[in-house]
C-alpha cells in the first residue's frame, strides 16, 4: 500500500498525509466500541479540488476511501476496517460566510456544529440542530446522516435548513447543487439526493445553510411519570398549552441511574421514577411561570405527572438538560452498549417500549435494557447493556 500512498503526494503536501497508527486508528473508527478503525493512511484535503483529485487518484488505482467527519456514529458507518483510505474533512474547517440579512451559512464540511452556532450567534442568528455530539459533530455528517437532535420537535431535520450543497461525485466530479435562496422551484432537486445519503452518492465539501433567529432565553422542566405509557398524552397536553415548546425528551430510570452514577449531579428529586420527560420551552421563565404552574399543576391533579421541577435559574436549567445530554457519552464511556435508533409512530411508543422490555425480561434477563430520545418525533435510543462478568466478544 505504501507505494500507492505516495500518489497522494501529487496532490497532498506530507503535512496532510498521515500513516500514523493512531490516527488509523482514531480516524478509521467512530465512537461505537464495537468496530476497529485500520485505516492505511489518513488524507486530510483542505479545498474540494483537493477531494476531487483524491477521489479520482483512488478511481483511477481503484483504493476503497472512507469519508470521514466527527466520527460522533454509533453504529460503525464510518468506519474502515479494511486498510482503506481514509479522508477526513477535519482541516476543512472554515466558516465562509454569514449573511445576517439573508440568514444564510456558508461553510466547509468539516466546521462542527458548534462552531456553525457560534458564528451565527455572533449577529443574533442559529442554525436550530441541536447534538449532544455538537462539539465534535460536523456539518457534513450532520447533512449526510441528515441528523435530528433534540429540537427535531420544532425545527426538523437537518434537510430542512439545506439550501445548496457542493458534492464530489465517486467519479470526481465537483457537483453545485441548490442556491443561497430560500424559494427555488427550478429544475430537479439533486441536493436532496445527498442529504441522508452516508457518503455513499459523493463526499460533501460545503454547505449553505439557512439560519433562525437566535433564543436568548430557554426554560426547562423536568418531569416524574410513573409509568412510560403517560408520555404521549403528556406530549398532547403539553403541546396544547405552550406553543413554544421546543424538545420533549425522555429518559427511563435505568438512564438517570448511570449518569447519576459517572457524573457529580443530583437526582433532582427525593423519589426514583420509571420515567423522566424533560420538557423545554422557548420563553423566559417570568413570561411562562404562572401557565407553567397551572398548566403542571393540573397535569399533577390529572395523574398524568407524578411530580415536576422547574428550573428556577440558568444553571439548574443546564443541570436538568445534562441529565438528558450526558446519558449517550456515559453508556459509551463507561460500558460497552449494543445501541439502536429506532423511529415509531408516537403513538405506538407504549406499545413498543412495553414489548420489548418483555422480550428482554423473558430472552436476555441478565441485560440492563436503557431507553431515551425523542418522543415527539418517535424516535427512541434503545441500548443493551451486558452484565459486567460477560466479555465483550460474548456480548
Amino acid at each position: 500500500m505504501n507505494d500507492k500512498i505516495q500518489l497522494f503526494k501529487q496532490v497532498l503536501s506530507e503535512d496532510n498525509i498521515s500513516l500514523d497508527p493512531s490516527d488509523c486508528r482514531v480516524y478509521g473508527a467512530d465512537t461505537s466500541k464495537n468496530f476497529q478503525g485500520t485505516a492505511a493512511c489518513v488524507l486530510f484535503p483542505r479545498s474540494a479540488e483537493d477531494v476531487q483529485k483524491i477521489v479520482q487518484l483512488c478511481r483511477i488505482h481503484k483504493l476503497p476511501l472512507v469519508p470521514s467527519g466527527g466520527r460522533t456514529g454509533l453504529c460503525g458507518g464510518a468506519t474502515a476496517s479494511e486498510s482503506e483510505i481514509v479522508l477526513s474533512l477535519a482541516k476543512m474547517s472554515r466558516v465562509l460566510e454569514i449573511c445576517q440579512f439573508d440568514r444564510i451559512a456558508r461553510v466547509q464540511a468539516g466546521v462542527t456544529t458548534e462552531q456553525l452556532k457560534g458564528a451565527a450567534a455572533q449577529v443574533g442568528l442559529d442554525f436550530p440542530i441541536s447534538l449532544a455530539s455538537q462539539g465534535t459533530s460536523q456539518i457534513g455528517g450532520n447533512i449526510a446522516t441528515n441528523a435530528g437532535g433534540i429540537h427535531f420537535l420544532r425545527y426538523g431535520p437537518t434537510r430542512n435548513w439545506v439550501l445548496g450543497l457542493t458534492v464530489v461525485t465517486g467519479t470526481g466530479e465537483i457537483l453545485r447543487t441548490g442556491k443561497a435562496l430560500y424559494k427555488d422551484n427550478t429544475g430537479y432537486d439533486l441536493r436532496s439526493l445527498f442529504i441522508g445519503s452516508e457518503g455513499t452518492l459523493g463526499i460533501i465539501t460545503e454547505a449553505t445553510l439557512a439560519l433562525t433567529h437566535r433564543v436568548e432565553e430557554k426554560t426547562r422542566v423536568l418531569c416524574a411519570l410513573n409509568t412510560l405509557e403517560k408520555s404521549i398524552v403528556l406530549l398532547d397536553r403539553v403541546r396544547h398549552c405552550f406553543p413554544e415548546l421546543s424538545a420533549f425528551e425522555l429518559f427511563t430510570d435505568r438512564a438517570i441511574h448511570y449518569v447519576l452514577k459517572h457524573h457529580e449531579l443530583r437526582d433532582p428529586f427525593a423519589t426514583r421514577y420509571p420515567c423522566y420527560i424533560l420538557v423545554e420551552l422557548e420563553s423566559p421563565l417570568e413570561t411562562l411561570q404562572n401557565r407553567l404552574e397551572n398548566s403542571f399543576g393540573k397535569l399533577i391533579e390529572d395523574d398524568l405527572v407524578a411530580d415536576v421541577v422547574i428550573a428556577q435559574s440558568s444553571k439548574q436549567s443546564e443541570e436538568l438538560m445534562n441529565l438528558r445530554e450526558f446519558i449517550s457519552e456515559t453508556l459509551s464511556s463507561h460500558y460497552t452498549p449494543f445501541k439502536n435508533d429506532v423511529s415509531v409512530p408516537v403513538s405506538a411508543i407504549p406499545g413498543f417500549t412495553s414489548d420489548l422490555e418483555e422480550g428482554f425480561l423473558r430472552l436476555a434477563p441478565t441485560y440492563t435494557l436503557v431507553i431515551f430520545g425523542h418522543v415527539g418525533d418517535g424516535n427512541l435510543h434503545v441500548n443493551w447493556i451486558k452484565p459486567e462478568n460477560e466479555t465483550p466478544i460474548d456480548f
